[in-house]
């Protein structure tokens, strides 16, 4: 497709700051991008085709401009640019770069798991999600194009923020087919339009957050082979008229195919049931039942979190298990076997967290990291305020923990007097030991 922009060309923005067009590097249904620079830095600039760099397009970027972004994770407009030479107009937002990569391209392209990386992902994107609805915002297209992946550490970036709106408004987006909710695809096969809410960005979220721990499509099963093609009309029958979950339990007549959907079987096996369970609903009572059924982003937090921290990596070959423990069970099991070596391996020691509506069950896995959210439950888990760390002593190697927050910590073993744990000192995991947090949350080391 023909440059809207050629290469080269000054743009002026609303806040009069001038950007040089470097060069095209994607076409949209909807716009073309372009990296463009200012000041020795890169941008983006999604130039509208046009026909679509509508007036009421424009009202909504500029109200987005006035707005913080909810989030970090968000790529927001930052800068509008009127390109009445080109009959269109464009914004400006920043550039993301590796190691960035669309969730789908890095789930196709992926043969290790990396399960730790998937649950950041998972939450981060449900609390970004979170912080757009209590601002009465609805985002209207979550899919696995406009998430955004780091490779390494779970980072993630959502583009396309230039649709965001009111949830009373009239969007003029409607999503992307496979991953809207089933009444949006009826509304618009009905009447053209669809009212998209927080309970139809709920479904999409959903959708994606299977895609991103199971590396599958959760309607995509055997049922997918009834279709000679894969095309529009076909997808409307998957997705809304008659979606059925692949673990949906009273209805088995579209589980994956064990010969080319072999991945999300791979994967459902690892996940402990209660993070099934939460999928089980949304795509089950969820599919019909938006505002009832489907699982709202500050349950997807809390249960991604007590995910995160379930999590034992084995230290024969380092892969990621999941034990489900719980701390009333005095008879839970001391071992587990790795499902990728098979090695039988300790339960780690773990870390309970209590206090005035506090509770977390930690395993102790070294070089993993404890959050603020862990003593204050503000699901802040950009601020990390322990480091678990090991140290060889008489020859046996002991877990512990040091303090890596501003706020000095107090410790006790077996009642005796409270010693203090400055920031970045660390204290030996023994049985009986208890920290005491800010705001009188304790911490107790056990088996």
């Amino acid at each position: 497709m023909d440059q809207i922009l050629p290469n080269g060309e000054y743009v002026v923005s609303r806040s009069n700051t001038t950007y040089k067009v470097i060069k095209k590097f994607n076409d949209g249904g909807q716009a073309q991008l372009y990296l463009v620079e200012s000041d020795n830095k890169t941008y983006v600039l999604k130039v509208y085709f046009v026909g679509q760099g509508t007036k009421r397009q424009r009202e909504i970027l500029v109200r987005l401009l006035d707005l913080e972004p909810p989030s970090r994770c968000f790529v927001w407009p930052i800068d509008l640019v009127d390109l009445k030479k080109y009959n269109t107009i464009g914004y400006i937002m920043n550039h993301i770069d590796a190691p960035y990569s669309k969730l789908e391209d890095l789930l196709c392209e992926e043969e290790t798991p990396n399960l730790f990386r998937d649950i950041i992902a998972a939450y981060l994107l449900s609390d970004a999600l979170f912080r757009l609805h209590i601002r009465g915002l609805i985002y209207g297209d979550i899919s696995d194009t406009n998430v955004w992946l780091n490779r390494d550490t779970g980072d993630i970036r959502i583009i396309d923020c230039d649709n965001i709106i009111f949830s009373n408004e009239q969007s003029a987006v409607g999503g992307t087919l496979p991953f809207q909710a089933p009444e949006v695809i009826l509304q618009e096969l009905d009447s053209g339009k669809a009212q998209l809410s927080a309970d139809t960005d709920r479904h999409s979220l959903a959708n994606v957050l299977f895609h991103i721990l199971f590396h599958h499509h959760p309607l995509r099963g055997l049922k997918e082979n009834e279709y000679r093609v894969e095309n529009k009309a076909t997808m409307i029958e998957m997705f809304g008229k008659h979606p059925i979950f692949i673990y949906d339990p009273k209805n088995s007549e579209n589980r994956p195919d064990p010969e080319t959907q072999a991945i999300v079987e791979f994967f459902w096996e690892k996940y402990p049931q209660f993070i099934k369970d939460l999928f089980i609903t949304t795509f089950t009572d969820g599919l019909n039942n938006p505002k009832t059924g489907r699982i709202r982003e500050i349950i997807w937090r809390k249960n991604l979190l007590k995910l995160r921290d379930s999590i034992v990596r084995c230290s024969n070959c380092g892969m990621d298990n999941f034990i489900d423990s719980d701390p009333m069970q005095k008879n839970s099991s001391k071992e587990y076997t790795c499902w990728n070596c098979e090695k039988v391996q300790k339960v780690p020691q773990k870390l309970i967290i209590s206090g005035s509506g506090i509770s977390h069950l930690i395993n102790l896995n070294e070089g993993m990291f404890l959050y603020k959210t862990h003593i204050d439950n503000s699901y802040n888990i950009e601020v990390k305020i322990g480091k678990i760390e090991s140290k060889i002593k008489d020859n046996q190697k002991l877990i512990g923990i040091r303090n890596i927050s501003s706020d000095n910590w107090s410790y006790s073993v077996a009642g005796k007097k409270n010693e203090e744990l400055a920031p970045g000192k660390a204290i030996i995991a023994l049985e009986n030991l208890q920290i005491r947090f800010p705001g009188d949350i304790i911490g107790k080391f056990g088996s």
